[in-house]
């Protein structure tokens, strides 16, 4: 073997061992381990030894079938629902709840179960640095790969056909989850008129639960479905849009943890519900002449990346609190900047205007430092000199604001 293929023996050995008779999850934890770089920021590496993996499935028909038949045999007879619902998206039991669990799964572990997809997928990319290789991959690159897996020749599998009957089911979680979340009272108190209208976010679980009978109708031998995604497309901008008003609404007023982790839960449900609809309605376009399955593979390999991504980040302490903390961070800041634009002149004119201001401040502000000093004198008892105090601050800073001055 040249030196030049050295990096790159542990994957062309891994792949010459794939065997339609082994494990799957097995086979595809091994292969994934050749792929991944030991330094996770390796990019070039990873980018090397995913183009040697693309060269090989096309020039090796009999490599392809063995590989494409490990993918359909991770899908075949798992539990799927969680994977397509659950994966990347915030659970329900709210920031420190969630912290608290990530804290306690770090000192004990949670025993993975291969009867679900999602945790065989946890158990194929089971580092925390998995994304950021993967991440890195070219776009394209990743395009080739599943394109090259032909999977449109097997479309009519029944591990594929299982995984969309879970893919429907998948939907119908999470329009059930957005339908609940939008009439949370902490939404509500923000935009009271999702009590008075129609919700949005009810109209959308209502319209994904028909479309999801319809696809299911059409599995089991019916008549193509009479809608397809356009309005569920409209009813999810809908639904961000009252988002959109809550955010401004809570900049306005202020936020909190449990809205802030609220809502980034809802935008990443709506996320996923929008990009599995695109994926159904996709696959169903397959069937018409001349289709490409392009965009289908393109919605894949998007869907993926985020769930990937998601879960390799799900036992994050750091990354639960920073990312958190920073979406609350980022609503403060905004509503202090709102707040502080008075503090900001352009002219000269305004210069002058806001140091007379700050000038009568400041005196009203040494006057109160006058009257501390001369009460901290006074024969008075603790609680006298409590209130003393807090009048004569009150006032002061009453009195500024009523003159709008600046301090």
């Amino acid at each position: 073997m040249s030196k030049s293929h050295l990096p790159h023996a542990q994957l062309i050995a891994t792949l010459k061992d794939l065997s339609p008779d082994g494990d799957a999850l097995a086979q595809l934890i091994a292969l994934v381990a050749a792929l991944r770089p030991d330094d996770a920021d390796n990019a070039l590496l990873a980018n090397a030894r995913f183009t040697v993996l693309c060269e090989m499935i096309e020039g090796d028909a009999a490599l392809r079938n063995h590989l494409r038949g490990c993918v359909l045999a991770l899908f075949a007879g798992r539990k799927q629902v969680s994977f397509f619902a659950d994966s990347g998206i915030l659970p329900n039991t709210g920031f420190f709840s969630e912290l608290w669990r990530r804290i306690v799964q770090r000192i004990f572990p949670a025993l993975n179960d291969t009867n679900y997809l999602r945790d065989g997928v946890n158990l194929i990319f089971h580092r925390r640095d998995d994304h950021v290789w993967l991440d890195a991959l070219p776009t394209t690159l990743k395009l080739r790969f599943w394109q090259s897996l032909k999977m449109t020749e097997v479309r009519d599998h029944p591990a594929l056909l299982e995984s969309l009957s879970q893919m429907l089911d998948a939907t119908d979680v999470l329009a059930t989850r957005i339908g609940a979340m939008g009439l949370e009272p902490e939404l509500i108190r923000l935009y009271p008129r999702i009590e008075e209208r129609g919700s949005p976010f009810l109209a959308l679980a209502v319209e994904t639960h028909q479309l999801s009978a319809g696809y299911r109708a059409y599995l089991a031998g019916g008549a193509a479905p009479a809608e397809d995604e356009r309005q569920l497309q409209v009813l999810i901008d809908q639904c961000r849009q009252v988002i959109g008003r809550i955010r401004a609404r809570a900049a306005a007023v202020g936020t909190s943890l449990t809205l802030t982790y609220l809502i980034r839960r809802l935008d990443q449900s709506l996320n996923r519900l929008e990009i599995l609809a695109r994926m159904l309605a996709m696959r169903h376009q397959l069937a018409e002449p001349d289709a490409s399955d392009l965009p289908l593979v393109e919605l894949w390999v998007e869907f993926l990346g985020h769930a990937i991504h998601g879960e390799s980040q799900r036992q994050g302490i750091r990354s639960h609190v920073s990312r958190t903390i920073g979406l609350l961070a980022l609503r403060v800041t905004d509503n202090a900047s709102r707040a502080g634009e008075h503090y900001i002149t352009t002219t000269r004119a305004e210069y002058f205007s806001m140091w007379r201001s700050a000038m009568w401040a400041g005196f009203v502000v040494g006057f109160m430092a006058l009257l501390k000093v001369y009460s901290g004198k006074a024969d008075l008892a603790p609680l006298g000199f409590a209130l003393a105090y807090a009048m004569n601050y009150s006032f002061g800073f009453v009195f500024i604001h009523i003159m709008h001055w600046t301090l």
